[in-house]
């Protein structure tokens, strides 16, 4: 069974923001910030898929909600039944890329160099997350565009506004955003130095 397509809302936002297992509190107030500065797709840790099913139901509509982490079957329903219209995968298991095309759910799986990402995009992913990229330095987009064309390439890992817009521009669909755009935001930090850092990353994210 074919994969699902990726969703239209990370088409549009080019940008993923994944949440670090630190959380504290409610999140309405950042989602909400992320929300009105076109950061549309933000990913839960696994290890949080409840907190995941308290807040998706404030934003439907406006946000779509991704699982990272993703180890087991079980992990999998779970996001899904709490809201999520994609999910990370922690490694490139089979079954699981399997399992999500059977519930029609979007998946994205971990690979590095360019063997690995062939071989990922060959299960049948909606995309390969390519983790962690600042690992070969900053034209590696331009190598594995090369090595890999026809894959669907999502990078994660140190990514800058910079980089980003070089991922981009190299054919990425969209970039995975950790720590530069999260920051603290949802450890209790600066809903103001939030909203400053999406707002870096979505003029990037415009241009490109």
């Amino acid at each position: 069974m074919p994969a699902a397509a990726l969703p239209p809302r990370l088409l549009s936002d080019r940008v993923i923001a994944m949440l670090p297992r630190a959380i504290e509190g409610s999140l309405i107030a950042p989602v909400e910030v992320m929300a009105q500065e076109n950061i549309g797709v933000v990913a839960f840790p696994a290890s949080r898929i409840d907190a995941l099913g308290q807040v998706a139901p404030v934003f439907r509509g406006r946000v779509e909600f991704a699982v990272h982490g993703v180890a087991d079957a079980v992990q999998l329903a779970q996001a899904v039944d709490a809201g999520a219209g994609l999910v990370l995968l922690r490694r490139a298991d089979p079954g699981l890329v399997a399992d999500a095309a059977a519930r029609q759910v979007p998946v994205l799986a971990p690979a590095l160099t360019p063997t690995e990402v062939q071989a990922v995009w060959d299960l049948g992913v909606s995309a390969v997350l390519v983790t962690p990229v600042e690992v070969f330095g900053g034209n590696y987009h331009d190598r594995l565009a090369e090595a890999v064309p026809d894959a669907v390439v999502i990078p994660s890992g140190g990514l800058g506004a910079y980089s980003s817009g070089r991922w981009l521009e190299a054919g990425a669909p969209a970039v995975c955003l950790d720590e530069a755009l999260v920051g603290d935001g949802v450890a209790g930090g600066s809903l103001n130095s939030l909203r400053e850092r999406c707002q870096t990353f979505a003029g990037v994210l415009e241009r490109h």
